[in-house]
């Protein structure tokens, strides 16, 4: 289970850059990652995120779950929209970040799973 923040800062999204020599390294994604034995969701992603980036987030209401099968593994994602709380962006785990308009996602490269809430996202 992965567990990922749609972070909010008045009308933009922060998003991160996969580190290039990792697993889809090099494209873009909405900050999260591996939920812990004994960890919630919501809890995942209040620390990937602060893991990441160093920023604090609230994590809201769940926006979606997506079940996505790559070629050699499948996931299932729960994606949260967070308020962004507090804290300045570092790619401390990550290789970029920035601050994008919704309309603006559809442009960059993105994961097939993190496709899966472009629809959800442009809706919010």
């Amino acid at each position: 289970m992965v567990a990922v923040g749609v972070v909010w800062k008045g009308n933009k999204i922060l998003i991160s850059k996969r580190k290039e020599n990792g697993l889809l390294g090099g494209l873009w994604e909405f900050p999260g990652g591996k939920i812990q034995n004994g960890e919630d969701a919501k809890k995942c992603v209040i620390r990937k995120v602060n893991e990441k980036l160093g920023v604090r987030v609230r994590p809201v209401r769940l926006i979606k779950q997506i079940k996505h099968a790559y070629s050699h593994f499948s996931i299932t994602l729960d994606a949260y929209h967070c308020d962004y709380v507090g804290g300045s962006p570092r790619a401390l785990k990550c290789d970029n970040w920035q601050w994008i308009l919704p309309e603006q996602i559809a442009g960059l490269p993105f994961s097939r799973a993190n496709h899966k809430l472009f629809d959800q996202i442009q809706g919010d």
